[in-house]
């Protein structure tokens, strides 16, 4: 679905259907995996985050990888709009760097039928 310098990210299914991102960050080969049931998938997409470097305690400079892939019919330009250093590669939303928001905090993005929520990470979400 999208790839950089930084990281490629795919998607799949599970052995029980489930929609999934397959994200891996291309400078020190850290993988994750997150799955959405089809329904959860459609109602609000299946967001993920990894810590990509090591943060030392205190350090705010921790580099992440998070994807958000938005159900058909979300905007995900207005998502990636609204989530600092992010980019839209069609329905999916990435962040790579250095994380930003210090907390976790819910989106609203305009969709076919209205909103999608969306939860966006911030760094309490990596302790």
């Amino acid at each position: 679905m999208a790839e950089t310098d930084e990281f490629q990210i795919w998607t799949a299914r599970d052995n029980s259907d489930n929609i999934c991102v397959i994200s891996l960050a291309n400078a020190t080969g850290n993988v994750a995996g997150y799955c959405g049931s089809e329904e959860q998938t459609v109602k609000a997409g299946v967001p993920g985050s990894m810590q990509v470097g090591i943060a030392d305690e205190g350090d705010t400079s921790v580099t992440v990888l998070q994807t958000y892939l938005l159900p058909d019919g979300a905007d995900a330009a207005a998502a990636a709009k609204q989530i600092p250093g992010s980019q839209a590669f069609g329905q999916l939303v990435v962040r790579y760097g250095p994380m930003e928001l210090e907390r976790t905090t819910t989106i609203s993005v305009p969709a076919e039928n209205g909103e999608v929520s969306l939860t966006v990470f911030g760094r309490d979400s990596l302790s």
